[in-house]
Parts: C-alpha cells; sequence; structure tokens
C-alpha cells in the first residue's frame, strides 16, 4: 500500500488566512466603536431633554401680621378651681371662657380652655384657644404666660403658637402674643388682645382685625 505523502500549505494560503482574520477583527471593533457612539448620542441627547423640562415656579408662602380682639366671658357651668395653703392664697384649677371675633377678615367664635395655679391671685398659666369660623374650619393655638394681680385689677400677658387647624387653616403656621385686662374674680370677664404673625393663611379681607 503506498505511503500517503504528507501535504503543506502554501505560504500563499497562509498570508490570506491572517489577512482574513484581521480584516475580520477590524470590522468588528468598527462595528462596537460605532454601537458605543450611537449609545453615547442617545444617553446626550436624553440628558439635553431631561435638563430643558421646564420646573414649575414655586410660590413662597408669605407671613402677615394678623391683629384682633376677644371679649371673653366666663362660663360659670365650666368652672373649676380649688384652694389650698395655710391661707388658702393658692388657687388652682381649670376654666373656660368664650367669645367672638374677626380674624383677617372672618368672623368666627372664639373659646378658651386654661389651667391656672396661682398665688394670690398672679402666677402662670396655660391653655388653648380655639377659633370656628363659620365653614366650621378652626384654628387653635397653644397658650402660656404669667397672670400678674394689683389690687382688683389684673394683667394678663402669654405667648401663642399655632397648635394645629382644619379646612383652609391647615397650613397655618406662626404665633405671636396675647395681652389680656380682667377686672373680676379668677373666672370672669377678659378683654383680649391678640398680635400674630402667621403664614399659610387663606386670602383674607384685612391683614388688621378688631372686634
Amino acid at each position: 500500500m503506498p505511503a500517503c505523502a504528507p501535504s503543506f500549505a502554501s505560504p500563499t494560503s497562509h498570508f490570506r488566512t491572517r489577512v482574513g482574520a484581521i480584516s475580520a477583527s477590524l470590522a468588528l471593533v468598527l462595528i462596537l466603536a460605532g454601537c458605543s457612539a450611537q449609545t453615547n448620542d442617545n444617553e446626550s441627547s436624553s440628558a439635553t431633554s431631561a435638563s430643558s423640562t421646564p420646573t414649575a415656579p414655586t410660590t413662597p408662602t408669605s407671613t402677615r401680621t394678623v391683629e384682633f380682639s376677644v371679649q371673653a366671658h366666663g362660663v360659670e357651668t365650666d368652672q373649676t378651681f380649688r384652694t389650698t395653703g395655710p391661707n388658702t392664697e393658692l388657687r388652682y384649677g381649670n376654666g373656660r371662657l368664650t367669645g367672638t371675633t374677626t380674624i383677617d377678615g372672618r368672623e368666627a367664635t372664639a373659646e378658651l380652655l386654661a389651667q391656672v395655679g396661682y398665688r394670690n391671685g398672679s402666677g402662670p398659666f396655660t391653655g388653648f384657644w380655639t377659633f370656628t369660623f363659620s365653614d366650621a374650619s378652626n384654628l387653635v393655638l397653644s397658650y402660656s404666660g404669667e397672670t400678674t394681680a394689683s389690687g382688683s385689677d389684673t394683667t394678663i400677658v402669654g405667648d401663642l403658637r399655632v397648635f394645629g387647624g382644619s379646612g383652609a387653616y391647615a397650613d397655618v403656621t406662626g404665633g405671636g402674643t396675647l395681652r389680656g385686662e380682667r377686672r373680676a374674680a379668677l373666672g370672669g370677664d377678659v378683654a383680649y388682645q391678640f398680635s400674630l404673625q402667621l403664614g399659610g393663611l387663606p386670602a383674607g379681607d384685612t391683614s388688621t382685625s378688631t372686634n
């Protein structure tokens, strides 16, 4: 049986194979580069589009000065006061006063729930004011301060902070001060004057109201 003679590829065949492989590699590199460039262009276009989208302007919440008065009447059936001390000079307990007023052009009923601890008619107090409007929305202020008795007259000075609210007053913030004058026994009528700096109020007829 004749021996098989070894076969050798010609140099020209090897050269053509290497050239073909190099060409294929170059083509692959060019394709990948083109895809990358297209992706970058798309990302750049998307970023430009996003950055050019207009943003709605933010309207700042303004703070307004609101002043008003309340002639508060003591509700006798809702007064609960006690006395103690060697000479009954200490008086403490809870009281309720009500009235009407106009706040920022809107009529409201006013209710004060207060807790006191006095020595000879003077001392600290805390409580809450609730103002209820015709649409049933309300504004609630926390209340604290000091009462000073001088003879038959009593001066009340306190700080107020917005505690909460509902309806048109749900977003109101701020606070202020209060001054009161009482010429009656504890639990009797008091003339109060309010001065507040409030933000988030609904549009009112005037920023300074008295009643």
